[in-house]
């Protein structure tokens, strides 16, 4: 059994949410659009929203088990729990937001993140880094056996969310307790997660490692997700070829007993020492110069090349 265990389902108003899922010392992210249901799954957890059946367990310890029934409170819930916007005291200090969590270890975790030199100082005089700086100390003063994130990194500008990521992915890896997070970025997920769950009205479509989802995508959404080109007319009827960026080429002229597909060249963009590009509505990434080495400019007619060999097929 992992060390948090959920079987859950819960009437909303599109969808029943139904999710089954197990998490032990590592870090899971839930990614999908707004509306799939993510937040009400970490809502389940903390005892925000009651489930309509199914159950909840810690360590063990049942934290929600209809047939049984058994909902224990939130206060009763050992979660540390991050909030989108972080949920900071604006009238308190830093020291005394941590201290809200649990006084214990106030002084170790304000050294811990760095940011000792800020006790005194209220979260609307600091950046947003340390904003979730503060917030996750005070998620974590309450001992928590389960650390849940809602949107960590949304409130944050581009440059701040670099820099973030990277930080809270090396305190994520350092704390090893089971950690939910829920996110419509899929640049968060991979960056901060061990594995990523793709959520849809409800529904976890696949859960696995990064590898698994680009190889072996459950459906188009799934592969769409992960930035793939969905290619329908290439397979069978409902069906389409699945193709990363990276595996397609791209040709002035369709090329002899090749699966390819023609558009208009346009939307070239650096991409470090490669190039994106679009050919119609499908993006290809090719080497910085290829474009002039063919001879193409925007506006011009080209094809992107699928690689050789059996295509990656989903249902549409």
């Amino acid at each position: 059994m992992a060390l948090l265990d959920l079987d859950i389902a819960l009437g909303l108003r599109s969808y029943e949410l139904k999710v089954a899922l197990g998490v032990d010392r590592e870090t899971v992210a839930l990614v999908g659009p707004s509306g799939a249901g993510k937040t009400t799954v970490l809502q389940s957890i903390a005892g925000l929203r009651r489930p309509d059946r199914g159950r909840i367990e810690v360590g063990g310890r049942a934290w929600y088990d209809r047939e049984a029934r058994v909902n224990l409170a939130p206060e009763q819930r050992s979660v540390g729990l991050v909030f989108q916007e972080y949920a900071l005291f604006p009238h308190m200090s830093v020291r005394q937001n941590v201290a809200f969590g649990g006084p214990a270890r106030v002084d170790e975790l304000l050294d811990r993140f760095g940011i000792g030199h800020l006790a005194s100082v209220r979260p609307t005089a600091i950046s947003g880094g340390e904003r979730q700086r503060v917030a996750l100390a005070r998620a974590l003063a309450r001992g928590p056996e389960v650390l849940l994130f809602d949107e960590p990194l949304s409130a944050l500008d581009a440059h701040t969310r670099t820099i973030v990521r990277a930080e809270l992915e090396d305190l994520l890896a350092d704390l090893g307790l089971p950690t939910l997070i829920v996110t419509h970025d899929m640049r968060d997920a991979t960056a901060l997660a061990h594995r990523i769950g793709v959520m849809v009205d409800g529904e976890l479509r696949q859960l696995g490692r990064l590898p698994d989802l680009l190889q072996h995508p459950a459906d188009a959404f799934v592969a769409r997700l992960t930035g793939a080109n969905v290619l329908p007319g290439l397979a069978g009827e409902n069906e389409a070829v699945v193709a990363h960026p990276w595996e397609l080429t791209l040709a002035a002229e369709r090329p002899d007993g090749a699966r390819a597909v023609p558009g208009t060249l346009h939307g070239v963009v650096p991409e470090g020492d490669r190039m994106r590009v679009r050919v119609g509505d499908v993006v290809v990434v090719v080497d910085e110069g290829e474009v002039e080495r063919l001879g193409l400019a925007r506006g011009a007619p080209a094809w992107a090349v699928l690689p050789p060999g059996p295509p990656r097929v989903v249902a549409l």
